[in-house]
């Protein structure tokens, strides 16, 4: 009985596996194709050929609308209330939020800024070079971010807030914030804050309307 392959049918079963392989490697590289093509969202590229740090760019561009804005201004706005109302003891992400030129600033007007920075909680901050001991968190629900005026432009927000400390950890506090968007295209900013905030949005009103106060008040350091 014949216990061995002859060279040809050896050779003839070799390629056809190469054959095979190479049909199942194509079919795989046109599956991925056709997924990347044509392109079913947007994204945004920047493009630059120099050093762009401290220059001021001016936006121009016209603002879109529709559903797809409405969504971008209430994750913006709920994002804001985050940033400015969490704090962390990580000292790197309380000076990206809340530093000279962190995101609280770049999300900001100057008043909205001015009234931020008062806050007994920015005095930690700034006393103590962002170094905490203690950590505050927003807790947003689904349909947090409301429509308070029919223009688009003033929201509601509701959220909870509490802290945590070496003590223990205070009680969860209801708080609505009324915040007002502006969102012209003319607005001025560096290049390096257009990287984080494209659309160039500024809250230019900050509001509490419940919750006794700003939240960055409510928490005395070492107590509840």
């Amino acid at each position: 009985m014949q216990n061995r392959i002859e060279p040809p049918i050896l050779l003839s079963r070799v390629l056809t596996l190469v054959f095979a392989t190479t049909l199942v490697v194509l079919a795989a590289l046109l599956i991925k194709l056709y997924k990347l093509f044509p392109l079913d969202r947007p994204e945004v590229f920047f493009l630059r050929s120099v050093n762009t740090n401290g220059v001021e760019i001016t936006l121009t561009q016209v603002m879109p609308n529709g559903d797809d804005f409405e969504h971008y201004k209430r994750a913006f706005i709920a994002e804001y209330i985050k940033t400015r109302n969490e704090v962390t003891p990580n000292v790197r992400t309380m000076q990206k939020n809340w530093g000279p030129d962190g995101a609280v600033k770049t999300m900001s007007s100057e008043d909205v800024l001015a009234d931020f920075a008062k806050t007994a909680m920015y005095d930690e901050f700034r006393l103590n070079n962002g170094s905490l001991d203690f950590s505050c968190s927003v807790e947003l629900s689904q349909g947090s971010v409301n429509q308070y005026t029919s223009d688009g432009a003033t929201y509601t927000v509701d959220f909870k807030w509490f802290c945590t400390n070496s003590y223990g950890q205070t009680a969860r506090k209801d708080y609505r914030i009324k915040v007002t968007l502006a969102t012209d295209d003319a607005t001025t900013m560096h290049w390096t804050d257009h990287m984080e905030n494209p659309l160039g949005l500024r809250i230019v009103g900050y509001s509490v309307e419940s919750g006794d106060g700003d939240p960055l008040d409510a928490f005395v350091v070492g107590k509840e």
